[in-house]
């Protein structure tokens, strides 16, 4: 992950493929 474990939701996020965008509850400066 790169970003730390969240709920479910950004879980599938993360599933779905790394493109997909950091969740909003959580913001990251990682880029």
């Amino acid at each position: 992950l790169l970003y730390p474990p969240e709920p479910n939701a950004s879980a599938t996020l993360d599933a779905s493929g790394p493109a997909s965008p950091p969740p909003p509850s959580r913001p990251t400066n990682i880029e």
